[in-house]
């Protein structure tokens, strides 16, 4: 999967995130990990194995508050 989006070219808003990127190893946990960005959305998403087993996966995104438009940020 990493290799697709990253080999899309220059207009590829995705990148691999610095922290932990892209990671296939068995030994270690998680044994599958890959976490991507959107720098121009600020969308994050990041995928792994989870517990012992490669039959679960943990799936987070990360999304900017968004307000509709003609709405202002409010302070509570």
């Amino acid at each position: 999967m990493r290799r697709p989006l990253s080999a899309s070219g220059p207009n590829n808003p995705y990148r691999t995130g610095s922290s932990a990127g892209y990671r296939n190893d068995p030994k270690a946990k998680p044994a599958v990990l890959l976490d991507m960005t959107n720098d121009r959305t600020a969308y994050a998403v990041s995928a792994q194995t989870a517990g012992d087993s490669a039959q679960h996966m943990v799936l987070r995104v990360n999304l900017p508050c968004h307000l509709p438009p003609g709405a202002e940020q409010q302070q509570f």
